[in-house]
């Protein structure tokens, strides 16, 4: 088969594959913040409807589990640390099983590295990169993953004997070891009952409690699941906690992509020097790299309604999306569309359909600054 009639054959298997992943792959509408439940089920959908519908406040999508020991579910860890701590694991039991010994610097200089993670061992990206954005990403982020979690523990469990006391504890240590894996922060909700309880909580079980909880922010509030005024208490502070999460998710990008440009530099002048030829190559997967990285930070500065900021990400996105178009044009002769494993055309191709829901994302944007 010829160079031209292979190019035609791969580029009709790819084109419907590259229709559905990358065509239409930003959302339009701005996503809302996203809040978990755990606990009380008999009051998460009205609750979740309240936050949905709210008027006085950006409102807030929610997802809730019934079992404090199914928090684990929402707050999956980060597939990173999944595969660089088995990678880490595998290695030193073929170690140890091996006899090999000499301490723990032995064992440190032989570490795997982070290569197959998409990381380098200080974090930034690998140019290995499957395409510029995925629309998984985008659906995970808004109906799967929460930013905060609100636990709902009952008063009578709250203030009662050893045994209640004892499991609304272990409740409270399962769900904040859960939410730390990916960096969400918890707040505890102890839900009023009808009768004549005071309106305070006991200061020596509320700082019990905050000792289990991460971050600076730790509210232990009182609730009436009745009184709407609660309702939005409750609410302004998971959204507040969300809002955090947000910002912390777009300093973690921030950081990755000064590391990301960094490695870009150091690799294009070794690059230059060893092997000129796989240079263009290179470069192409820093570009999908690094606007991968940007329309991420432009999706989490529209979740905390960062208009400005947003619209500079997906800006900036677009115009690497630009230069990636321009560098799969570069190669010359059917025989050259195809090299290395990588079909021009269908970079090409994942470009336009980038730029188009780009392009898409900051009229809509710009209309929202406008209105």
């Amino acid at each position: 088969m010829d160079a031209g009639a292979e190019v035609r054959t791969r580029a009709r298997g790819m084109s419907a594959a590259v229709e559905g992943v990358f065509r239409g792959v930003l959302p339009q509408a701005p996503p809302l913040p996203l809040v978990a439940f755990v606990g009380a089920p008999e009051i998460q959908n009205a609750l979740g409807h309240f936050l949905r519908t709210r008027k006085d406040a950006l409102p807030c999508n929610s997802v809730g589990i019934t079992e404090p020991e199914n928090a684990r579910k929402l707050f999956p860890p980060r597939k990173r640390d999944v595969d660089y701590s088995a990678a880490v694991e595998t290695h030193a039991r073929e170690i140890f099983q091996a006899g090999g010994g000499g301490g723990a610097g032995s064992l440190q200089e032989s570490m795997p590295t982070m290569e197959g993670t998409g990381l380098d061992s200080q974090g930034a990206g690998q140019p290995s990169v499957d395409g510029c954005v995925k629309t998984r990403w985008f659906e995970k982020h808004r109906k799967c993953h929460p930013a905060s979690v609100a636990l709902f523990v009952r008063y009578a469990d709250f203030v009662g004997d050893p045994q209640q006391w004892t499991a609304t504890v272990s409740a409270v240590e399962t769900v904040s070891s859960a939410a730390r894996q990916r960096g969400a922060r918890v707040c505890v909700c102890v839900l009023r009952s009808p009768g004549p309880e005071p309106l305070k909580l006991p200061d020596d079980r509320v700082s019990a409690v905050r000792r289990r909880m991460d971050g600076d922010a730790k509210p232990v509030l009182l609730c009436d699941p009745d009184s709407k005024e609660d309702l939005s208490s409750l609410g302004d502070v998971l959204l507040e906690l969300s809002s955090f999460y947000y910002r912390s998710l777009v300093q973690r990008l921030r950081k990755r992509m000064e590391q990301v440009v960094q490695q870009s530099k150091r690799r294009s002048q070794k690059s230059q020097k060893n092997d000129p030829t796989s240079s263009g190559r290179r470069e192409r997967e820093f570009l999908r790299l690094r606007a991968r990285i940007l329309v991420k930070i432009g999706t989490m500065c529209e979740f905390t309604q960062d208009w400005h900021n947003s619209l500079q990400s997906y800006k900036q996105a677009y115009n690497l999306v630009g230069d990636l178009f321009s560098a799969s044009q570069n190669s010359v002769g059917m025989a050259s569309v195809i090299e290395m494993g990588v079909c021009y055309l269908q970079e090409a191709r994942e470009a336009l359909s980038v730029a188009e829901s780009l392009a898409a994302k900051v009229a809509t944007l710009l209309l929202i600054q406008h209105n």
